[in-house]
């Protein structure tokens, strides 16, 4: 008896629920595209040529801190939703990186004390991936939603290449001369952040992409034009980047 009562009751509420869900998630479908532009900054990166753990310079002592500064992002796309609260868009985007390797090179100059020189090395970069996200809408009032997306994208990073030299004022200082090589580099990355969409056609996103890859540098140390170059490489993760942004969304 008590088992046929519930049975009744679960019947009821699951053909309300399918009835509430057939007409709230199916009755607007929704596709269109969008373009946007954000900032993005990432954290520090440690130092490509870490002369600590490598070859000891027997010259003098080298020290080196790598930081990366705020780029850009663009991205272009398309978005569906096939039912009202879940969707998916595909988008292609591009974005600016540009990594500073501050160097101080101290030495000491033979009876006249000691000698320091210091400079930059800047290596431009970007990112370029096709990306695929799942969305989640949650509609706040009749002209502002919010959504949260979740996936995946393919990224190719480029990194180019740089080199300076140390130059002193101090005589019979030596100068040596440091390099960092290009490199290109294909991995897959996460993508997660929320979007909030108001009066149609605005829609502010903020994000995060997670690279899965790993930069694998290789930096070089000469003392002069005579002597053999000394070679670093140094593996690190990829930091999380995090932006912030405005997408024009045109809908269909």
């Amino acid at each position: 008896m008590l088992q046929t009562k519930i049975s009744k009751v679960l019947f009821i509420l699951l053909g309300l629920a399918s009835g509430l869900s057939a007409k709230q998630w199916y009755d607007n479908p929704d596709y269109g595209a969008f373009v946007g532009a954000s900032l993005q900054g990432t954290r520090s990166l440690k130092p490509f040529m870490d002369t600590k753990n490598g070859t000891p310079i027997s010259s003098g002592s080298l020290d080196i801190q790598t930081d990366s500064k705020l780029g850009y992002l663009i991205q272009a796309g398309g978005f569906y939703y096939p039912t009202k609260y879940v969707g998916f868009r595909g988008y292609y985007t591009y974005g600016s990186f540009n990594t500073t390797s501050d160097a101080t090179f101290s030495q000491a100059l033979g009876g006249n004390g000691t000698s320091s020189s210091s400079r930059n090395l800047n290596n431009e970069g970007s990112f370029q991936s096709i990306n695929l996200d799942l969305l989640l809408k949650y509609d706040i009032t009749s002209y502002l939603n919010a959504s949260l997306f979740f996936g995946v994208g393919f990224e190719h990073l480029s990194l180019g290449k740089s080199s300076t030299t140390l130059h002193s004022e101090s005589t019979g200082a030596i100068e040596p001369t440091l390099s960092i090589d290009a490199q290109q580099r294909n991995g897959a990355v996460i993508n997660a952040g929320i979007q909030v969409s108001f009066f149609r056609f605005n829609q502010l996103e903020l994000g995060m992409k997670i690279p899965t890859y790993s930069l694998d540098t290789t930096s070089s140390y000469q003392a002069s034009s005579i002597t053999t170059a000394q070679t670093y490489h140094e593996k690190q993760g990829l930091p999380t980047r995090f932006y912030v942004g405005y997408n024009l969304v045109f809908g269909f």
